[in-house]
C-alpha cells in the first residue's frame, strides 16, 4: 500500500504531470511573475520622479540663491560707488584749494565733508588720518583706523576696507578709505545697517539669510538678523579666496547650522563677498509630501499584489503538502534501510526466483533491477568456505517450514569481503506460502569483534611478557586471578602458589593494615599515592610503587596491577632529603634546617623563646689547603664532635661550613652555661696529621622569643655579634640592636658608594710630598674624597673601610689610577711632568685588578712617562702572599711606576721581605712622626726607620708633618722628603696648579 502512495505521489508532483493541478500551477507562477514586473517597473518609475522632481527643486534653489546674491552684490556696488565718488570729490575740492590759506582750505574742506556727510545718512564719519595714520581732525578719528592705515601699503584703484568699528547704540561701522593729498588718507565710517535696509524686501524664506563678509570671511551684515554675528569670522570657500567671482554650492552655515543652498558673489570690485542662502529643509518641504504620496502608491500596490498571490499560494502549498507527506514517509523507509544497511526479500517455496529490494541488491554488490533475480546468482556472490552451508541451511527451511537465521561472507566485484547475516522465516501470502525475511550487513560488527580479540591477545603478551611484576586479583576475595613471569621470578613462588594466595599475603607486615585498605574497591588511587614494602618467600623486603587500573574479568570487578621495584630510587632520594637538611660530613643540620626545627618547636608549645650562640672558628677553611683535605676533614670533625656534645645538654646544633656551628637552647637561662662549655670545647687543641691545630672561635650570642620574626631572624642577630667578635678580636659578644643598624647603615652605605660612583661624586685631592733639601715639591698623593650632592664630605675613614669589605674598591681605583693619570697630564702641561701622582692601593685592589698588562695600557692611553706614577702598598699586601706580590711588584715596577710602603711600622712587615722586595720609597707613619720630638722612643723608631730606608737605598718620606719642630727634626736626621698640613693640606687639582704657578714664579 505504501508503495502504490509513493508511486502517486511521484506521479502528482512530477513536473511533466497534466492535468488541473499542473495548470493551476502555471497560473499561480504566470501570475507571480507578472505582478512582480509589473511592481518593479510602477515602483522604479515613481524613483525616476520623485528623484527628478527633488533635483529640480534644488536646481530651482540654488539659482533662486545665485539671483539673490547677485541683487544684493550690485546693490552694495552703487552704494560703495556712490560714496567713493562722494569721496574722491571731497579731495578734489581739496586739490583746487591749495592756493587758499591753510585756515580757509582747512575751512572749506570740514565745509565739503559736512555736506557729505548731510547727503548720505549711512556714513557715520568722515576723518582725514596722515600715512603713518595720525588723525589730522583733533578729536576725531578712531585708534584701530590708525593702526590699520599703514599695513595698505600702495593705494588701492577702489575703496580700500578697514576692520570692523563697534559704534554707539549697538551699531557697527567699516571704515572705507581713499588716498588722499599729500599720502594723506580720507577714511570714512560706513554704518553696516545701511546695507541690511538695501535688501529687506528679499524674499529668502524662514530659513534663508544672505549675508555680506570681508574677503577675510568676517562678517559685515547679516539680512534677516540684524547686529546679530556681525564681527564674527568664518571659514570662506577657497574657490572665493581663489579670486572665483560667483560660487553656488550645499553646505552647512557655520553661523547657525542649518544646511541651505549658498551662493557666493563678489563682482561688485570692492573687496567685500555676498552669500545668499535658501534652507534645505523649506525648499525640499513640497517634495517629501509628493515622495510620501509616491511611496504610499507603491506600497499599496505591493500590498494587494501580496494578498491575493499568498491566497493563490496557500491553496496550493496545502496540495503540495499532502503530496510530500506522502513521498516523505515512503522516502523514510527506504532510508531507514539504508541507514541500517538492511534489505528485504522474498522467496516462494515452488520458484528459484527472488524478490529483492533495492537495498538488498545494493549488499550484493548487484545492480538495481525491477523485478526477481535468480536465486543460484546469490549463492555465486557467497563465499566459498559458506556457500554450501547456506544452501543447506535455506534448503531445510523451505523443506520443513521452520525458520533459519545465518551469518555468512560474500565476495563483491572488486575482491572485498563483506559480512552478512540472513534472517527468515515462513509466511502465508493467500493460498501459496512463501519464504520473507531480511539480509543484514555485519561487517563492521565482525571486525569490531576481530579487534576485540586482537586487542585480548595483545594484552595477553604484554601481560606475560612485561618485565615489571604484574598481577590480576579479585577486588572482593583479594585472591590472585593471574600473574606474569616477572611476579614468579621477583617474589619465589611459583605460579600455582600465587594463585592460591591472597594479595596481603605478600605485604610486610608493617603495611598489613594500610594494604589492605588500599587493595579494596575505592582504593586504587591510595595504593598509587605512597610506596608500598613487599615481602618475598626468602623474607627479603622490597620496596615498590604501584601503579593499578580497576576492570572487569569474568564478570566479576579485578583490578590491574604493574609492581615498580623503588627500593633504590627511594633509598636515593632518602639520602637526598637527609642531604638537604644535614651537612655531609659533620652529620649535623644545615642552618635551615635548624630554623625549620626551630621555628616548629615554637609553633608546636609556644615555650618562653631560645637562645642561639653563632660559632665561627678561626682559619678553619686554610687548614684543608694548607694540610690537606683528609687533615682539614680530621679537625672539622673533632670540631664538630666537641660541639655536638655541647649541644647534647642543651639543644639542638647546625653546622654551615666550613668553620661555623650555630648551637640553638630551648631554656635561655641556661645560656651562660652553654657558653662556658662552648669555650671549655674549644680550649684545647686538634691533633691532626702533621700536628695539632688550636681551636679558636668567635662566639656571637642572641636570644629571641617565638613570637620575634622566627628563628632565622635570631641566627642571623648572633651571626652578626660573631661578625663583631671577630673584628673586635673579642671570644664572646651579645648581640644588640645597634649591630643590626650598623650593619643597615653599612648595606646602605653601599648602595650610596654604588650611586656616587656611578653618578660621579667622587673625586681627588692632592697633597704636595716636598723634598727637604731644597724645600721643592718632587711629588703629590692623591687623596679620595666623597662630595655629596649638598656640597659636604663624607670622612675616608667612614667610607674606606667599606668600599673595601663590599669590593667596590676595585672599580673605584681604576677610577682614582685613571684620573690620576689625567691629572699628570695637567702637571705636564704648566711645565711640571717631573711630578710624580702618589696612590694609594688596597690589597683587595692590588690582588683583583692590578697587572702589568692594565698599567701599561694606562701609561700608553695617558702618555705618561715612567715614574709618573707611584704606587703606595700597605704591608698587609706583602702578608697575604709574600711571594706572588713581590713577583707582580717587580713585573709593575718595569712597566714604569714607582712602589712605596705606605704606613711603615704600623704592621709586621719581615725585614727580609723588605730586603727583597723592588721598593723606591719607605713612608714613616704619621703615628711615629707626631711625638717625634716629644717621645724618645718615637724617635728612635724615626732613626732607626731613616737609617734603614738609607741603607736599603730607598727614599723615606715621613707623613703627617704639622710643626716647625717636626720639620726641622727630621731634616736634622737625614729624611728626604716630607708631607703634612705644615706644608699645604690637600686641595683640588686646580687648585694645586695655582699653587705651582705661584710658587714657580717665586722661585
Amino acid at each position: 500500500m505504501s508503495a502504490i502512495v509513493a508511486r502517486e505521489s511521484q506521479l502528482a508532483i512530477e513536473p511533466g504531470t497534466s492535468g488541473p493541478s499542473a495548470q493551476r500551477m502555471r497560473s499561480v507562477r504566470a501570475m507571480r511573475n507578472a505582478g512582480i514586473w509589473l511592481g518593479v517597473v510602477l515602483t522604479l518609475g515613481l524613483c525616476a520622479l520623485v528623484a527628478f522632481d527633488r533635483h529640480a527643486r534644488l536646481e530651482a534653489a540654488t539659482r533662486q540663491s545665485l539671483a539673490l546674491a547677485s541683487g544684493v552684490d550690485r546693490l552694495l556696488h552703487y552704494e560703495l560707488r556712490n560714496i567713493q565718488r562722494a569721496m574722491r570729490g571731497i579731495v578734489a575740492e581739496q586739490a583746487a584749494d591749495r592756493a587758499l590759506s591753510a585756515d580757509e582750505a582747512s575751512t572749506r574742506l570740514d565745509v565739503w565733508i559736512d555736506g557729505v556727510l548731510d547727503r548720505h545718512d549711512e556714513l557715520a564719519d568722515i576723518t582725514r588720518y596722515a600715512a603713518d595714520g595720525t588723525v589730522l581732525a583733533p578729536g576725531r578719528g578712531h585708534p584701530r583706523i590708525s593702526a590699520w592705515l599703514p599695513t595698505i601699503g600702495a593705494a588701492p584703484s577702489t575703496l580700500a576696507v578697514g576692520p570692523l568699528l563697534s559704534l554707539e547704540g549697538d551699531e557697527w561701522g567699516l571704515p572705507l578709505a581713499v588716498p588722499g593729498l599729500d599720502g594723506q588718507w580720507l577714511v570714512a565710517v560706513f554704518r553696516t545697517r545701511e546695507l541690511e535696509h538695501m535688501v529687506k524686501a528679499l524674499d529668502t524664506g524662514r530659513q534663508g539669510n544672505a549675508t555680506i563678509y570681508t574677503r577675510e570671511g568676517v562678517v559685515v551684515a547679516r539680512f534677516g538678523h540684524t547686529g546679530a554675528h556681525v564681527g564674527r569670522r568664518v571659514d570662506m570657500p577657497d574657490e572665493v579666496l581663489q579670486g572665483t567671482p560667483q560660487l553656488s554650492r550645499h553646505m552647512v552655515s557655520q553661523i547657525d547650522g542649518i544646511e541651505r543652498t549658498m551662493s557666493f558673489s563678489h563682482t561688485s570690485g570692492y573687496p567685500l563677498v555676498v552669500s545668499a542662502g535658501i534652507g534645505l529643509r523649506e525648499a525640499l518641504a513640497p517634495w517629501w509630501l509628493y515622495a510620501g504620496a509616491a511611496m504610499v502608491l507603491a506600497l499599496v500596490y505591493w500590498l494587494v499584489f501580496g494578498l491575493v498571490l499568498r491566497r493563490a499560494r496557500n491553496d496550493e502549498r496545502t496540495r503540495r503538502r499532502l503530496a510530500a507527506e506522502v513521498a516523505h514517509q515512503a522516502d523514510w523507509l527506504q532510508q531507514a534501510q539504508l541507514a541500517s544497511g538492511t534489505g528485504v526479500w522474498r522467496l516462494r517455496l515452488n520458484d528459484d526466483r527472488v524478490r529483492a529490494s533495492a537495498e538488498m541488491a545494493a549488499l550484493f554488490g548487484l545492480p538495481r533491477a525491477d523485478g526477481e533475480i535468480p536465486l543460484e546468482t546469490f549463492f555465486e556472490r557467497m563465499h566459498e568456505d559458506d556457500r554450501e552451508q547456506m544452501q543447506a541451511s535455506l534448503a531445510m527451511s523451505r523443506r520443513d517450514g521452520l525458520p533459519f537465521a545465518q551469518e555468512y561472507r560474500i565476495r563483491l566485484p572488486d575482491g572485498s569481503v563483506r559480512w552478512l547475516k540472513a534472517r527468515g522465516a515462513m509466511l502465508q501470502d493467500g493460498d501459496d506460502p512463501v519464504m520473507t525475511g531480511t539480509i543484514v550487513d555485519i561487517s563492521e560488527r565482525r571486525a569490531a569483534q576481530a579487534r576485540i580479540e586482537h586487542a585480548e591477545s595483545q594484552f595477553r603478551h604484554l601481560f606475560e611478557r612485561n618485565p615489571l611484576p604484574a598481577w590480576v586479583y579479585d577486588l572482593e576475595t583479594l585472591r590472585f586471578l593471574a600473574v606474569n613471569e616477572a611476579a614468579v621470578e621477583t617474589y619465589g613462588y611459583t605460579h600455582d602458589d600465587l594463585q592460591g594466595m591472597a594479595v596481603t599475603d605478600l605485604l610486610a607486615p608493617e603495611d598489613q593494615a594500610a594494604g589492605r585498605e588500599a587493595l579494596l574497591p575505592g582504593g586504587g588511587q591510595g595504593a598509587q599515592a605512597r610506596p608500598w614494602m613487599l615481602m618475598t618467600r626468602d623474607a627479603r623486603h622490597i620496596e615498590v610503587r604501584v601503579h593499578a587500573s580497576t576492570m572487569e574479568l569474568h564478570g566479576r570487578p579485578a583490578r590491574l596491577v604493574l609492581a615498580e621495584d623503588v627500593s633504590a630510587r627511594m633509598t636515593y632520594e632518602r639520602d637526598l632529603a637527609w642531604r638537604a637538611d644535614h651537612d655531609a660530613i659533620t652529620g649535623m643540620f644545615t642552618l635551615n634546617a635548624l630554623a625549620t626545627q626551630l621555628d616548629a618547636q615554637c609553633a608546636a608549645d609556644g615555650g618562653p623563646g631560645f637562645a642561639i650562640a653563632y660559632v665561627q672558628l678561626r682559619d678553619l677553611e686554610l687548614v684543608a689547603p694548607t694540610l690537606g683535605r683528609r687533615a682539614g676533614e680530621t679537625i672539622l670533625c673533632e670540631a664538630a664532635a666537641r660541639v655536638g656534645r655541647v649541644a647534647e645538654r642543651y639543644g639542638w646544633v647546625g653546622c654551615m661550613p666550613a668553620e661555623t656551628f650555630v648551637i640553638a637552647t630551648l631554656d635561655p637561662e641556661r645560656l651562660d652555661a652553654m657558653v662556658e662549655d662552648l669555650i671549655a670545647a674549644t680550649a684545647a687543641p686538634v691533633e691532626a696529621q702533621g700536628g695539632t691545630f688550636p681551636l679558636e672561635a668567635w662566639i656571637g650570642l642572641a636570644r629571641g622569643p617565638c613570637a620575634d620574626g622566627g628563628a632565622e631572624k635570631v641566627i642571623g642577630h648572633a651571626a652578626l655579634a660573631a661578625l663583631q667578635a671577630r673584628r673586635d678580636n673579642l671570644r664572646v659578644v651579645q648581640y644588640s640592636a645597634s649591630m643590626a643598624e650598623q650593619a643597615s647603615s653599612r648595606l646602605a652605605m653601599v648602595q650610596q658608594l654604588r650611586q656616587a660612583h656611578t653618578r660621579g661624586e667622587f673625586e681627588l685631592h692632592f697633597q704636595p710630598i716636598l723634598r727637604l733639601a731644597d724645600h721643592r715639591v718632587v711629588a703629590v698623593e692623591a687623596l679620595l674624597r666623597w662630595r655629596r650632592p649638598d656640597g659636604s664630605y663624607v670622612s675616608p675613614a667612614q667610607f674606606i673601610p667599606v668600599c673595601e669589605e663590599s669590593g667596590l674598591i676595585v672599580p673605584i681605583g681604576a677610577w682614582v689610577l685613571d684620573t690620576a693619570a689625567q691629572a699628570h697630564a695637567r702637571l705636564a702641561a704648566i711645565g711640571r711632568d717631573d711630578i710624580a701622582i702618589a696612590v694609594n692601593v688596597s690589597a683587595v685592589q692590588f690582588e683583583a685588578d692590578m697587572h702589568a698588562g692594565t698599567i701599561r695600557n694606562l701609561f700608553e692611553r695617558h702618555g705618561l712617562p715612567p715614574r709618573a706614577l707611584h704606587l703606595e702598598l700597605t704591608e698587609s699586601v706583602l702578608l697575604r702572599r709574600p711571594e706572588e706580590a713581590r713577583s707582580l711588584m717587580g713585573a709593575l715596577r718595569d712597566e714604569g711606576l714607582c712602589l712605596s710602603i705606605d704606613d711603615f711600622g704600623t704592621g709586621f712587615s719581615s725585614m727580609a721581605y723588605l730586603r727583597e722586595l723592588p721598593l723606591d720609597h719607605l713612608k714613616i707613619d704619621r703615628a711615629f712622626v707626631r711625638d717625634v720630638t716629644r717621645d724618645a722612643r718615637s724617635a728612635a723608631i724615626c732613626r732607626a726607620f731613616i737609617a734603614l730606608g738609607q741603607g736599603l737605598g730607598l727614599s723615606v718620606i715621613a707623613e703627617g708633618v704639622e710643626e716647625a719642630e717636626q720639620l726641622a727634626w727630621l731634616r736634622a736626621h737625614g729624611c728626604d722628603q716630607a708631607q703634612g698640613f705644615l706644608f699645604a693640606r690637600p686641595m683640588p687639582l686646580e687648585a694645586l696648579l695655582d699653587t705651582l704657578a705661584a710658587t714657580d714664579g717665586r722661585d
